[in-house]
């Protein structure tokens, strides 16, 4: 974006050289108009680009802690669940020890609470 401008015998009319001085300055005015012009749809273009790249990325990191939301009650869940069922597990083995030891009491294997006792206990077992 530079201009030279010729010397000597040439040129020697002042009027010539304004006119070519200022032919020069309107060109390069141009070039740089142009130039300025096309950067700025560039940064247009980018900018819009940046937008879309920003309205993804909100929408994966909603997404993102909606699942992560998810799995955390699931595993809640499981752990609750787990938890209860080693409770019932300890239970039931108390019942069943406490029964053994008192076998002599008359209560036989046939009794409804032994025997939804033991189908808990086997359940956990096969679960578990």
């Amino acid at each position: 974006m530079t201009q030279s401008f010729p010397s000597g015998e040439s040129a020697s009319d002042p009027i010539t050289i304004l006119q070519a001085k200022l032919s020069a300055a309107s060109e390069l005015n141009q070039e740089s108009a142009t130039k300025l012009a096309n950067q700025k749809i560039e940064i247009d273009q980018l900018y819009a680009r940046l937008n879309q790249v920003t309205s993804a990325a909100e929408v994966a990191i909603a997404q993102m802690s909606a699942e992560k939301k998810e799995l955390e009650r699931n595993l809640r869940w499981a752990n609750e669940g787990r938890d209860n069922a080693e409770k019932a597990e300890k239970r039931a083995k108390r019942e069943l020890e406490t029964y053994m030891e008192n076998q002599d009491t008359g209560v036989s294997l046939g009794h409804p609470y032994l025997l939804s006792l033991l189908f808990v206990w086997s359940q956990f077992m096969i679960l578990g």
